[in-house]
């Protein structure tokens, strides 16, 4: 159940208004419908991330699950932008011949260190993304 509509008011507002209405399906979406009401969960909060790293919001999990409305998370981006880490979110370390994506998520320790021997040696056509680690 949304709450009754608000429109984004700012560019950050309306970029993850229009992320959340596609990772969700749904239109008109306002600024301080919840996150986890509209359905949210971990593997959406990755296509929102992804979306998001597209048009050059870097962030990362822990923002969307802890701050769950447009509005407080557009809050946090234009309070934070000029102390947040351009490694938070999603990096495209491999880019494709073709539109497929593949994500790799870090080993439980936080650790993307790991990834460049396998980044360097996977046969994908598409896109490679590492998701960095969740941790604000």
């Amino acid at each position: 159940m949304q709450n009754k509509y608000c429109p984004p008011s700012n560019d950050t507002e309306k970029a993850i208004v229009n992320v959340f209405e596609k990772v969700f399906n749904q239109e008109k979406i306002g600024v301080y419908d919840d996150f986890n009401k509209l359905g949210g969960d971990s593997l959406s909060s990755i296509k929102v991330i992804s979306l998001l790293s597209q048009m050059g919001i870097k962030i990362n999990a822990n923002v969307i699950l802890n701050y769950r409305t447009p509005y407080n998370i557009a809050k946090y981006i234009n309070e934070n932008l000029k102390t947040l880490d351009d490694n938070l979110g999603f990096d495209l370390v491999k880019k494709g011949e073709t539109d497929q994506n593949m994500f790799l998520l870090p080993p439980i320790e936080g650790l993307s260190s790991v990834f460049p021997h396998l980044i360097d040696n996977i046969h994908f056509d598409g896109n490679i993304y590492l998701i960095d680690d969740f941790q604000v």
